[in-house]
C-alpha cells in the first residue's frame, strides 16, 4: 500500500505495478498509513488523510469506508495500533489539533487530554507491552516528543534532542524505541525516557520495521538499514 496526494494505491507484485482500491472518496491527499498487529489474520489497514478522516480496510487495502465518527479534526496526521488489538480493539490517532483514541476498533473516537500547543500530532509509538505498561508516545511538528503512561489520559514532555518527530515505531524484540527526526534517527532502551542517535540522518521522515531489522527514509531521498 502507498498513499499519495491524490489517493490510496496497491500493488500485488512487489511493487512492480499499482492501482487504485475501491475508496469512498474518489480523491483524497493520504497522510498515514498504519497496519494491524494482527495483519495477516484480520487483513486490517487504517489511513488517515489530511480533509477526510480515517478510512479503514479489512480486506487488505481492496475496499476502504469511512471511520471518522466523533472525529472533530479531520486531518490525521499518524495513526497507532495497541500491540493488543485483537483483544482491546485500541486505536489512537494524531490530528492537528489534539490526540483521539478508539476502544472499538475505530468505529468511533473520543479526545484525549493532548497539550494543545503542541499539536500537530505527526507520530504515534505504543510500547510493546502496551497492556501491561501503559505507555504511549506521541512526535510533534515542532514541539518535540510526548511520553503517557496511563494510555494518554495525560501527558509529560521528554527532554529529547529534536524539535521535530515526524516518524515514531518500535522493535518489539529488543524493547526498542525509533524516532526519525530532523537531526536523525534516535532510539530509546528505557520506554522513551532518554534517547540516543543511532543514525546521523538528516531530516529523517519514516520508518519501517521487520523484526530486528530497520530501514529510515529522509526527505532527500537518503535510506539507512540497521540491525
Amino acid at each position: 500500500m502507498a498513499g499519495t496526494n491524490s489517493g490510496l494505491v496497491i500493488s500485488h507484485d512487489s511493487g512492480e505495478t499499482w492501482q487504485a482500491p475501491r475508496v469512498p472518496i474518489s480523491s483524497l491527499a493520504v497522510l498515514a498509513l498504519n497496519f494491524s498487529p494482527n495483519y495477516p489474520t484480520d487483513g486490517i489497514i487504517l489511513s488517515g488523510t489530511l480533509e477526510d478522516g480515517v478510512l479503514f480496510s479489512d480486506d487488505r487495502g481492496e475496499r476502504w469506508s469511512s471511520r471518522s465518527f466523533c472525529l472533530l479534526d479531520l486531518a490525521v496526521y499518524s495513526l497507532a495500533f495497541s500491540p493488543d488489538f485483537a483483544r482491546d480493539g485500541t486505536v489512537f490517532a494524531g490530528t492537528g489539533t489534539t490526540l483521539y483514541y478508539s476502544y472499538n476498533g475505530a468505529r468511533a473516537w473520543r479526545e484525549l487530554a493532548f497539550p494543545e500547543q503542541a499539536a500537530p500530532v505527526l507520530s504515534l509509538a505504543a510500547s510493546p507491552q502496551f497492556g501491561e505498561d501503559h505507555i504511549l508516545l506521541a512526535g510533534t511538528e515542532q514541539q518535540g516528543l510526548y511520553r503517557s503512561v496511563d494510555k494518554g489520559k495525560s501527558w509529560q514532555k521528554v527532554r529529547f534532542p529534536a524539535s521535530s518527530v515526524s516518524a515514531l515505531t518500535t522493535i518489539p524484540s529488543q524493547q526498542t524505541f525509533l524516532a526519525a527526526t530532523e537531526r536523525g534517527i534516535y532510539s530509546s532502551e528505557d520506554y522513551g525516557q532518554t534517547w540516543r542517535r543511532q543514525a546521523n540522518i538528516p531530516n529523517a521522515i519514516s520508518l519501517a520495521v521487520r523484526d530486528d531489522f530497520a530501514v529510515g527514509g529522509s526527505a532527500d531521498g537518503a535510506m539507512v538499514a540497521n540491525r
